[in-house]
């Protein structure tokens, strides 16, 4: 008997209770970052049972279907083609998406870079990438190229409409970063608004645009805040006219007892 029909026999002399399966369904994870330093996202997780089974297939169906290289006649490592086979699942994910707006990859580059071949582009939410990757994108992604001019501003749509199409707000997304309250800097659940309101006459280009969460947002339209361009930053206003500055909030109690006062005991300037 070989060492693999040795496994499957205990395999499935093994038993598997129910609360076991929900014990490992409550422990699955993903998790992924961007590496600083070369441009790579990081993923490592736990997938349990016959979801893992489902992972493991689709990815590994996809890797042992893969090519040999033309030239050498020599096959990728088995671990490479996993990787290739999840960016090819991913891929065709976004592409039949029927939300284009959520599932369209955002490229900026400056119109120097478009035009001569050379410099870099930056995905957003992502890493910047060379010219030649930006080309092999082109040919067959869900993307959009937003070609930024010499001072680093798309357009938008003027007076055409009062609402912020998709791919305005993705730039609008990638220019401010979250809300633009300052000191604010939540990036979930952000709205874009006219600092010109557009019935003054505003227009729905980037210039005129700001992100903000919902909170500070009421700040402009219920209790009498303003807000203006400078061209290089933007300036809120009080009600009364005066410049809102920001200064440093206090803790939360939570915080403080947590990570604030163990501190100052242990240098004896706090509560024992």
């Amino acid at each position: 008997m070989s060492p693999g029909q040795l496994q499957r026999m205990a395999n499935r002399a093994r038993v598997v209770t129910e609360d076991r399966e929900v014990r490992d369904y409550q422990m699955r994870y993903l998790r992924y970052r961007w590496h600083e330093t070369d441009r790579s996202l990081m993923i490592s997780g736990r997938i349990p049972g016959a979801d893992g089974a489902t992972v493991w297939k689709a990815l590994h169906r996809i890797a042992t279907d893969s090519e040999a290289d033309p030239e050498t006649g020599e096959f990728e490592r088995y671990q490479a083609r996993c990787a290739d086979a999840l960016v090819r699942i991913a891929s065709h994910s976004i592409a039949a998406d029927s939300d284009v707006d959520r599932a369209t990859i955002v490229v900026h580059a400056d119109a120097a870079t478009l035009l001569t071949g050379s410099g870099p582009a930056e995905i957003e939410s992502g890493p910047t990438i060379a010219h030649s990757v930006l080309r092999r994108l082109a040919c067959d992604s869900r993307l959009e190229l937003v070609m930024d001019g010499s001072d680093g501003q798309p357009v938008g749509i003027g007076r055409r409409s009062r609402v912020v199409p998709g791919w305005l707000k993705r730039q609008l997304n990638h220019r401010d970063r979250g809300c633009r309250f300052p000191g604010c800097g939540r990036i979930r659940w952000t709205q874009a608004h006219h600092i010109i309101h557009w019935a003054d006459g505003g227009r729905t280009d980037l210039d005129n645009l700001i992100m903000l969460c919902g909170f500070h947002h009421r700040f402009l339209h219920d209790r009498g805040w303003s807000i203006e361009w400078t061209g290089d930053d933007f300036v809120w206003r009080r009600p009364d006219g005066t410049i809102y500055r920001p200064t440093p909030g206090r803790l939360r109690g939570d915080v403080r007892a947590r990570i604030v006062e163990p501190v100052l005991v242990a240098a004896g300037a706090g509560p024992p």
